[in-house]
């Protein structure tokens, strides 16, 4: 591992680090603990009350205490303690483990380079460090309970930048906002909206009306629909018309679906994963109507949903 380097310790306090002052400067990380009052729901509730919104300019959600990290720039080496309560109900929602999971990974985008410039994470606890912020494939080795990361910081920088919380994450929709172009990504060419149109030629209609709200917008992402020849030509004409990309696909039978019903093929949908020339693509039910700019969901990192 090296000498003389600087060894970042968070939530180490109760744990014996004198062995790791073989290898260098210990500098402890301060933070407030998250109250044990705040819940996984008060973050990421099932439901957002727009009315409240709207009623209130005050930030609404509950925040998450962060150490002042420009007091803590220079480090080589991140050690960091993870709570786990498995197999408790519930143990992956604690509240406490997701604050130290976004302290590792905001001190490593924020550091400094120190001696080596690529950045080591080592975790002790019994439960797998969050896949959502620390990829399986960053994982180097394992022993016992220790877990050795080499982070792509270009990655964790993009989670480590998204704000926490479904408050902060929701759009707003106040008249003022309304008509607000998110167009802040350099890779407008490979990403692109898509609908797919699989059980029946009824959403016509709604996927040109989905089509034209999205244009309405200002978005200039592409517009890709997903369909089969169960769909006529003059239709498929009129969807071009409308601002559409086809591309035509062999439907994805549902076998757990019942006889006539309009879910006979959604698996279709599956195809989406198919859209090989985008590196991003926001699926949208061919029934919505888009009332906003929201070009914004392109700068999530990974696999996301929204409803």
């Amino acid at each position: 591992m090296g000498r003389g380097m600087k060894i970042g310790m968070v939530n180490m306090e109760d744990e014996d680090v004198s062995e790791w002052r073989v290898h260098g400067q210990i500098i402890t990380v301060h933070f407030q603990k998250v109250s044990e009052l705040l819940e996984w729901d008060d973050l990421f509730p099932g439901q957002i009350d727009e009315d409240l919104e709207q009623k209130d300019d005050r930030q609404i959600g509950a925040e998450i205490p962060m150490p002042p990290f420009y007091s803590y720039s220079y480090t080589d080496i991140i050690v960091v303690k993870l709570p786990c309560k498995y197999p408790q109900e519930g143990w992956k929602r604690d509240v406490f483990r997701l604050q130290v999971h976004l302290v590792a990974a905001n001190l490593a985008v924020k550091r400094k380079k120190g001696k080596n410039g690529k950045m080591k994470l080592i975790f002790l606890s019994k439960c797998m460090p969050m896949m959502e912020i620390f990829r399986c494939k960053e994982l180097k080795k394992r022993e016992g309970d220790w877990w050795y990361y080499e982070p792509n910081m270009a990655k964790l920088a993009q989670k480590a930048s998204l704000p926490i919380g479904s408050f902060k994450l929701s759009l707003s929709l106040r008249e003022i906002e309304m008509n607000k172009v998110f167009d802040i990504s350099n890779s407008k060419s490979r990403e692109a909206y898509a609908t797919v149109l699989h059980s029946s030629a009824q959403y016509v209609c709604g996927a040109i009306t989905l089509a034209q709200s999205l244009l309405r917008t200002g978005t200039s992402r592409d517009l890709v629909l997903l369909l089969d020849n169960t769909i006529s030509k003059p239709k498929r004409d009129t969807l071009i018309k409308a601002g559409w990309k086809l591309r035509f696909i062999k439907r994805i039978r549902n076998t757990r679906a019942e006889k006539n019903m309009y879910n006979k093929y959604n698996y279709s949908k599956f195809r989406l994963w198919q859209l090989t020339d985008y590196d991003k693509v926001v699926f949208i039910d061919a029934d919505i109507i888009v009332l906003r700019n929201i070009d914004i969901l392109f700068q999530f990192p990974q696999l996301s949903a929204t409803g």
